[in-house]
């Protein structure tokens, strides 16, 4: 997925295929993160895509920290706010698989198809 440095140097390219696969890693494996990327750069630039990224990426953080804006103190926490807390945990763990099972569908769509047999 990354090519070697040249001269222990790595290229804007490389760097930001090392981001991605940084960010994404821990929830798809490596084969799915190639074949998003390469999804991703057809019709357009490397940079333009990796800027669609990033902002997409930081929009969901910033959106992440309006939910929890409040914050969560843990040594005064009541009843409602560990019941407000559960709620967001389960929500959030939800929406992560579902979204893992979307992308992870969207992957097998656009993914070549395999166009020879393997031999024995």
């Amino acid at each position: 997925m990354i090519t070697p440095p040249t001269k222990k140097k790595y290229s804007r390219g490389q760097v930001a295929n090392i981001l991605i696969i940084a960010i994404l890693k821990s929830v798809f494996s490596l084969d799915e993160i190639a074949a998003g990327i390469d999804y991703q750069l057809q019709g357009r630039e490397k940079q333009q895509a990796f800027d669609a990224f990033i902002l997409n990426f930081a929009g969901a953080l910033q959106q992440a920290n309006t939910n929890f804006a409040g914050g969560v103190l843990i040594n005064k926490v009541t009843k409602e706010d560990t019941i407000k807390v559960q709620s967001a945990m389960v929500s959030l763990a939800i929406n992560a698989v579902l979204q893992k099972m979307l992308v992870s569908a969207m992957v097998t769509m656009v993914m070549p198809k395999p166009t020879g047999k393997k031999e024995k």
